[in-house]
């Protein structure tokens, strides 16, 4: 479990300088080099104003205490700071940072109900950073971060129905947390990326129902993910597009939890789910020189589908798979290149399926436990399949229809079936099929044309 303490840094903080509006509304406007604001209102249906423009490195803060407060703060040209924060309820905050040379720094900070904050920063050829926080109900967070340099954010939400809403442009981060009831966070990040590290995100959830919809469409070069969810009911929903590597990191611990991704040139995905009712379902495809990926899942009534597709006979595919629990469910594609497949179930009434179009294709499947049923078919040229179940009842397809395919099934147990149908003709080595039963009532059969 993730918890977060408030941030300590801006609402109870004496501040020397600060402009008394006496609870009702102010406006503060500077321009020139170097100057600093500071606003302090306490009271009820405040509002705060302030401008800084044309000149680099202002400073501004602006600190409400109170009830319906608002606050606008415009700053122009670049360096600036912002500080602004919060305390009450129905409290909203719009800040806008338009930079046309070095970055920005914002930091906004709400605590109580139905917040609202809304941050701009655009413009400049090096890193914005923004920094905000809210606890309470109903809050919300919109961030827009548009320039040529490198841009930070930090989001974080205590409390129960927030949304986090970003985008961001040209080799970005984000780290963004909610921990609380009804969360959802979208973000966005694309652009031509000067980082050579590429664009990344980190989410974290902690709570019932969240929602995290991530967009990574950025270029060169790539682009990386690391979401974690704990909680109920909770989905992820990952696209990642574009030139450049992507990698994409995504754990869920809870019940009926659902990741779905979307992968485009050279790619990785670690997915890991533990509890009830979770779902994986991840598509790979493009021209990338490898991909890989990793999936494990401890439950029950899980499923996995996977679909990889390289575009090429080059490319390299790498997929692993581990269920254990009950009723697990998986179904892998995999077309073109020089790929692998391998898949382990531990549990009951486990269930796979995998289509495998590839360039000497490899698949090895271990299953332990009761009601196991296997599908696998292998098209194009010396593919292979080792297969090992064990357990009653267990049934196994193999159908291989390419150039000299081998095919090797292992049956601990009793009343098992195995069918091997080989199709493709003979050349070179030829084809091949080994079977082995132990048991009682067990059932082979072998075609081979």
């Amino acid at each position: 479990m993730f918890k977060l303490t408030p941030l300590t840094l801006i609402v109870l903080v004496s501040f020397s300088g600060f402009a008394m509006a006496g609870g009702n509304r102010a406006t503060q406007t500077q321009s020139g080099f170097d100057n600093e604001m500071a606003l302090e209102q306490r009271g009820e249906n405040n509002s705060a104003t302030q401008e800084q423009r044309l000149a680099d490195n202002q400073s501004s803060t602006v600190i409400q205490a109170g009830n319906y407060n608002s606050a606008d703060v415009l700053q122009q040209a670049s360096g600036h700071k912002m500080t602004l924060g919060q305390t009450g309820n129905d409290n909203r905050a719009a800040v806008y940072q338009a930079n046309a040379g070095g970055g920005s720094d914002a930091s906004i900070l709400q605590l109580g109900d139905a917040n609202i904050a809304t941050l701009n920063q655009q413009g400049g050829d090096s890193s914005n950073r923004a920094t905000l926080y809210q606890e309470g109900n109903n809050n919300i967070h919109t961030i827009d971060q548009i320039g040529d340099g490198l841009s930070t954010l930090t989001a974080n939400t205590v409390g129960n129905g927030n949304t986090i809403t970003a985008l961001q442009q040209t080799g970005v981060s984000a780290s963004l947390f909610q921990q609380g009831e009804n969360n959802q966070i979208t973000l966005e990040q694309n652009g031509w990326s000067s980082n050579r590290d590429g664009d990344n995100v980190s989410v974290v959830q902690s709570g019932d129902s969240n929602v995290v919809t991530l967009h990574q469409l950025g270029f060169y070069p790539g682009k990386s993910a690391t979401l974690y969810q704990e909680g109920n009911n909770n989905t992820h929903t990952i696209e990642q597009r574009n030139d450049g590597v992507t990698r994409l990191t995504a754990n869920t611990v809870g019940d009926g939890n659902i990741v779905t991704a979307i992968q485009e040139k050279g790619k990785s995905a670690d997915l890991s789910q533990t509890g009830d009712d979770n779902q994986i379902t991840l598509s790979q495809g493009g021209s990338p020189i490898e991909a890989a990926v990793n999936i494990a899942q401890m439950g029950n009534e899980n499923s996995a589908t996977v679909d990889q597709s390289t575009g090429n006979h080059y490319g390299a595919y790498a997929t692993r798979l581990d269920q254990e629990g009950d009723s697990n469910v998986a179904s892998i594609l995999q077309s073109s290149g020089l790929s692998t497949i391998d898949v382990t179930q531990k549990g009951n009434n486990n269930e796979f399926a995998i289509d495998q179009d590839t360039v000497s294709g490899a698949i090895v499947g271990r299953s332990t436990g009761n009601n196991n049923i296997a599908s696998i078919s292998q098209d194009t040229s010396l593919t292979t399949t080792y297969l090992t179940q064990e357990g009653d009842a267990n049934l196994a397809t193999i159908e291989q229809m390419g150039v000299n395919s081998q095919a090797q099934v292992d049956q601990l147990g009793s009343s098992n079936q195995v069918l091997i149908s080989q199709n493709g003709p003979s050349e070179l080595l030829g084809n091949s099929a080994t079977v082995m039963q132990t048991g009682v009532g067990n059932t082979a059969t072998l075609y081979q044309q």
